[in-house]
């Protein structure tokens, strides 16, 4: 029984051992998933609640995150909460926004980097938060709000030429084939030959053409405001290939390369409306001495530049609510507010005359229940902290 005790002891050491290392060598997997179909998502976009005071005043948060495969830049949003509010600022926690009431576009940082598996890191996110104030009028309305910027998309394909003769002698057998490699979104392009592969050329015939489709993937619109137009669409092709004079848009000076775009290039690609997708025909020949040639591939590289909106609104719709001593108060504060934007201040609140601290402005505010009420002139505050509240 002795001559038991160390051999089970070292079984109990080498499974641990083998146990042990199995966990090491166990790469941890990236949970980060790059998206084939989208770019620019919005991930939130809510108030801080959605039954309002009238003439109350709400933050209202939106998260955006670059989900797709290449860099989001020229990144715009708007907001469209009218009618029942008014926009009070833009995003207080960023340098360059104008406030006092202007409602121009809201920008957020200029480019948003795409995930990286090779580092496991998810794509870049932005937070936009706006300040608004509730009209006087009880009513409901939609809050919406559309993320505009600009995104590349790379397709290819190979495509398997013979010689004719060489066709003939295989009896048309080959293992070689072309490779076909779709973009992803949101505007995805795919190239594929016309002709069945492998594609056949001899002296006589030594063109073939291929066709370039372009589609959209996501649930937003291509274009600016929804065109559909696509910015500019760069076609190159390398081996023995070269693009034909027919091409609209090919390079004078480089007869490897064809730019279909808006001006000041020709041939513009533009999604139908309905089926959101487009294709134009690229015109190739063989571009070497047909005396050695047996077979080869030529491989067309597409980019595409475009412009692309996505708009979310709010799931539940927002309502403004209040008795008609609310409303009269509201309008009553309304004038007050008009008053001290005349005087360069963000907005005016009605006040106890006592309590009043800062600029004020007399015989707008009436009597309240039981004292005199003046109206208070007030800045925003620079930074995070206590937002005012109207009345």
């Amino acid at each position: 029984m002795k001559k038991l005790i160390p051999f089970l002891i070292f079984i109990g050491i080498f499974l641990t051992t083998v146990s042990f290392s199995g966990c090491i060598g166990k790469k941890a997997e990236c949970p980060v998933v790059v998206s084939q179909t989208e770019g620019v998502v919005i991930t939130r976009f809510e108030p801080s609640y959605d039954l309002i005071p009238v003439g109350d005043i709400i933050g209202l948060v939106a998260e955006i995150q670059n989900r797709g495969n290449a860099r989001a830049r020229n990144i715009n949003l708007t907001l469209w909460a009218h009618p029942g509010f008014l926009l009070l600022d833009k995003d207080p926690y960023k340098d360059g926004i104008t406030r006092r009431g202007l409602a121009d576009l809201d920008k957020t940082d200029a480019t948003m980097d795409a995930p990286r598996l090779d580092i496991c890191s998810a794509g870049d996110s932005q937070v936009v938060q706006w300040q608004l104030q509730a009209g006087c009028d009880p009513r409901e309305t939609p809050l919406a709000i559309a993320v505009d910027y600009d995104y590349e998309s790379d397709g290819w394909a190979s495509v398997f030429i013979v010689s004719s003769e060489e066709f003939r002698k295989t009896g048309g057998k080959f293992s070689e084939k072309g490779q076909n490699f779709p973009s992803a979104g949101p505007i995805q392009v795919i190239i594929e030959p016309l002709q069945t592969e492998p594609v056949i050329l001899s002296r006589s015939a030594p063109n073939f053409d291929v066709r370039v489709k372009f589609k959209n993937l996501a649930d937003g619109v291509a274009g600016i405001e929804g065109s559909g137009n696509l910015a500019l669409v760069e076609l190159t092709v390398q081996g023995p290939c070269r693009f034909t004079e027919l091409n609209v848009g090919r390079d004078p000076s480089d007869d490897r390369r064809i730019t279909w775009g808006t001006y000041p290039y020709r041939n513009q690609v533009t999604l139908r409306v309905g089926e959101q997708e487009a294709f134009k025909i690229a015109k190739l020949e063989y571009d070497d001495n047909f005396d050695n040639f047996v077979k080869d591939f030529c491989r067309i590289n597409a980019n595409v530049d475009y412009h692309y909106r996505v708009v979310e609104e709010v799931r539940k719709k927002v309502g403004i609510a209040g008795s008609s001593s609310q409303v009269k108060e509201c309008r009553v504060g309304a004038t007050c507010t008009d008053a001290c934007r005349q005087d360069g201040f963000d907005y005016g609140r009605c006040v106890p005359e006592e309590l009043a601290v800062s600029d004020t402005i007399p015989d707008l505010c009436g009597i309240g229940s039981d004292t005199t009420l003046i109206c208070e002139c007030k800045n925003f505050p620079e930074g995070p902290g206590e937002r005012p509240v109207s009345g």
